[in-house]
């Protein structure tokens, strides 16, 4: 195990946040991730050829072919399905904030080379300030996703950004490796790690940021050509999430 100042910190002050209750999705603290459209109406990241179980606090999600996609808002064809936690989670007081999870995924029917395809995405994010901090897999590979969002009225272009980062870090997409991001305020900075092994730093975060939310899903990262979406090529993905933890110190 690689160890920092952050890991040392953190791993012994922790909440786990329940995934399921009684069977199903656990509706206290998870939902699925919606952008509002006005007038009472929502863009639901949720795909209609999705089948969930749910099994020992863990979520069991299969879409053997992506269907949800938008030919014209890029946020909206990238996800789809995606959950999200209901409410955002405070740093403690010395401005420490980490999650972590269980994530087991496998993409089927694309290129195991191009996460922009799909992949299983452990997500810990703000839309208040627009930044991300992502592990993902596609059960061959393993990527950072290090991002500031463009979001009209939050962010301008200048300043959003994205980092998509390979790892080097053996992939079985029959094991569900443990996932861990930590954040901390004072010193701008955020570490990856993948089974304790810190897999990258993200250093002079351009924003301080107060709380998160944290999620996960499949998603596509494929741009829209000429007003049409390709996100949805006959790829799919099965997946499994469990042992959702947050800490704060």
């Amino acid at each position: 195990m690689v160890a920092t100042s952050l890991f040392d910190n953190i791993k012994q002050r922790f909440e786990a946040i329940p995934l399921t209750d009684n069977g199903r999705l656990n509706d206290i603290n998870w939902t699925i991730a919606a952008v509002p459209l006005g007038n009472g109406n929502f863009w639901m990241y949720q795909d209609k050829n999705a089948s969930v179980n749910y099994h020992d606090n863990s979520l069991n999600l299969i879409i053997d072919k992506f269907s949800s996609s938008h030919d014209h808002v890029q946020i909206f064809d990238n996800p789809k399905q995606l959950y999200l936690t209901k409410s955002s989670f405070k740093s403690g007081s010395n401005g420490l904030i980490g999650f972590s999870c269980k994530m087991k995924t496998r993409i089927i029917n694309a290129d195991p080379n191009d996460y922009r395809e799909g992949f299983g995405a452990f997500n810990v994010l703000d839309f208040g300030s627009g930044m991300v901090f992502d592990i993902i897999s596609n059960g061959s590979k393993l990527w950072i996703i290090y991002e500031r969002l463009f979001m009209p009225g939050v962010t301008t272009m200048d300043q959003a950004f994205t980092r998509v980062i390979p790892i080097n870090f053996s992939v079985d997409p029959e094991l569900a490796p443990n996932c861990l991001i930590i954040y901390d305020k004072n010193s701008d900075r955020a570490e990856y790690y993948v089974d304790d092994q810190l897999a990258y730093i993200a250093q002079n975060i351009p924003v301080k940021v107060e709380s998160f939310q944290t999620g996960f899903g499949f998603i596509t990262l494929l741009p829209i050509e000429s007003g049409k979406s390709v996100s949805c090529r006959g790829q799919g993905g099965h997946g499994t999430w469990s042992d959702f933890i947050y800490y704060a110190a």
